[in-house]
């Protein structure tokens, strides 16, 4: 697939915003490297919604998702409708990172590529961290520190953090030990 030089620009620009350390490039750069490490085959769509999914990011924002869904689906102006509501749904989709039943079969391998990096080598799951804490920076450790821990209890309660088989078999206990250790650190 090859992206239209004005939306790939667009794409870059937002994700080059001063105020990312994680929600940048080099996300969407590790989810089409764990992409080629879990053997996933994306269709377009897929494609359109990991770069799509954190378009619009500002940590302090509940609507991210929803602003970044509107925003792709206006600079890709040859999607059919059910085309734009599946690519909506998998945006959506990564909120929760529970599959939108609109695109349920289509955004179990993004949720689980926007997640692979919860089951990084240590060196890698520290920077995540550090990178989220900086996107925060304007709200005290104390509370950062308890809402990030809340946030990882939460996720620890599901039965699978991974949707698809491959992730739960190849991602999922990485995964669930590296947030428990961090849970461990607040």
């Amino acid at each position: 697939m090859t992206l239209k030089a004005e939306l790939l620009s667009r794409i870059t620009q937002r994700y080059s915003e001063p105020h990312r350390r994680y929600h940048n490039m080099s996300h969407i750069g590790q989810m089409f490297n764990a992409m080629t490490e879990l053997r996933f085959e994306l269709t377009t769509l897929q494609i359109l919604a990991i770069y799509g999914h954190d378009l619009v990011y500002y940590p302090s924002a509940k609507d991210n998702e929803e602003k970044s869904a509107r925003e792709m689906i206006s600079l890709c102006d040859d999607l059919t409708e059910n085309q734009i509501v599946i690519v909506k749904a998998i945006i959506m989709s990564t909120k929760s990172h529970v599959p939108f039943p609109a695109a349920l079969g289509q955004s179990e391998k993004v949720i689980d590529l926007d997640l692979s990096i919860l089951a990084s080598n240590e060196e890698d799951y520290k920077r995540y961290v550090s990178q989220v804490r900086q996107e925060y920076y304007m709200i005290k450790d104390e509370y950062f520190n308890a809402g990030r821990k809340e946030f990882l209890k939460e996720f620890l309660k599901r039965d699978k953090i991974f949707q698809t088989t491959i992730g739960v078999e190849k991602l999922e206990q990485a995964a669930r030990d590296n947030m428990m250790a961090e849970v461990g650190r607040y």
